[in-house]
């Protein structure tokens, strides 16, 4: 079955073999970039660069990965060709926060652990999102949960999650895919019900 890295490998790949890697614009100069030859980019010592050094000082090369259980042939295209993870689902509210009083941060940190030792940056994903989110934030005793009631839940997972992963982690999705695919503003979810618009304030 093909992976998340695989994918996205193949993509870059195909990219940077079709597209040449533009240089920075030297500040105050107003000089164009100078072109790269792709074909020397991914070239080093008779053998192939990784993406990761090819594109050093322009932008990082980012995978979603499941978690810290991979594959050795996913291992190793992802320690050679990425800088930056984000783990698909590992961080989200539903494995960190199953129960109110109850975390679960052993997959994750399993996740920043082998990012740390490989020297990968890690965005963290996500702290709000309306999938993956256990009904127990908007539930009181079997009923709708007080906006002041869910407000609390939601302030004390994303502080009790940061300072877990504080140091450890680059950058965070806060609230993911608020903004509804269809036509209206924000998307119908338990914490807009809940909460109001400003949930992502």
């Amino acid at each position: 079955m093909k992976t998340t890295i695989r994918l996205l490998a193949t993509s870059l790949l195909i990219l940077a073999a079709a597209w040449p890697v533009r240089g920075t614009v030297p500040a105050g100069t107003g000089k164009p970039p100078a072109a790269v030859n792709s074909n020397l980019v991914f070239k080093e010592n008779g053998g192939t660069k990784s993406l990761k050094a090819a594109f050093a000082g322009r932008f990082a090369i980012g995978a979603a990965i499941p978690g810290a259980e991979l594959k050795d042939n996913e291992r190793q295209l992802l320690f050679k060709h990425f800088s930056n993870i984000t783990p698909e689902n590992c961080m989200k509210p539903s494995p960190l926060h199953p129960a109110e009083n109850r975390f679960d941060f052993a997959k994750a940190d399993a996740l920043v652990n082998m990012a740390k030792a490989k020297g990968l940056t890690v965005n963290g994903h996500t702290l709000i999102w309306h999938n993956q989110c256990p009904d127990w934030f908007f539930n009181d005793g079997g009923r709708q949960a007080s906006r002041e009631l869910v407000l609390k839940r939601m302030r004390s997972h994303i502080t009790a999650v940061a300072r877990h992963f504080a140091g450890k982690v680059a950058s965070w999705d806060v609230v993911n895919e608020a903004i509804d695919d269809d036509k209206e503003y924000l998307r119908k979810t338990n914490w807009l019900k809940s909460i109001g618009e400003d949930f992502i304030a």
